[in-house]
């Protein structure tokens, strides 16, 4: 119970964020993804009799899975064309399930209660994630200034010429006034 509660705590603050703050989508994945990291250190580093704080770490490692309705919102934000959308959306539920079948491997009862390998893999897998959501970032700022540099500044665009842009199965990559979400 407490981990669900952690991560419904998380989803509501981290995602309520990102809808009022501009550009923050990124950003609060990378502070959800190390607020797992430092929940895994609790865990590792933490003696055997400190219970309530290996909980806490327990419940705080488990707030990762608060970063899902975010990756998905920056899939139906960042790319267009309907089949490039739908090619993104299944390789994300992919990685997804091939980490949830591969992930528990690293845990092997022979380490029981440490589990330091599995707890080693959990980080290095969230230390890796936050590298690469700052890739991304970089990423995606660099981009929206070179079509800036290339097209100008964004304009107020009609409802009818938003709905022209997504209907015409473009890539991002082909309309111009297409910016990525951060």
């Amino acid at each position: 119970m407490p981990i669900g509660g952690a991560q419904v705590v998380f989803l509501l603050l981290i995602t309520g964020f990102a809808s009022l703050v501009p550009k923050s989508r990124i950003i609060m994945m990378i502070v959800n993804t190390a607020v797992s990291v430092i929940g895994m250190l609790l865990i590792w580093k933490l003696d055997g009799n400190n219970q309530a704080g290996k909980m806490t770490g327990l419940c705080l490692g488990g707030v990762f899975a608060a970063n899902i309705p975010l990756s998905l919102s920056l899939i139906s934000s960042n790319v267009a064309g309907f089949t490039k959308k739908s090619t993104f959306s299944a390789l994300i539920f992919a990685a997804y399930c091939i980490g949830n079948i591969a992930g528990p491997r690293f845990f092997n009862p022979s380490e029981e209660p440490l589990y330091s390998t599995g707890i080693k893999a959990s980080m290095a897998g969230l230390t890796f994630g936050i590298f690469f959501l700052v890739c991304l970032y970089i990423f995606f700022a660099l981009e929206n200034r070179r079509w800036d540099r290339l097209y100008g500044s964004l304009r107020v665009m009609t409802e009818a010429e938003e709905l022209e842009d997504e209907l015409s199965n473009k890539t991002d990559h082909e309309i111009e006034s297409f910016r990525y979400v951060l």
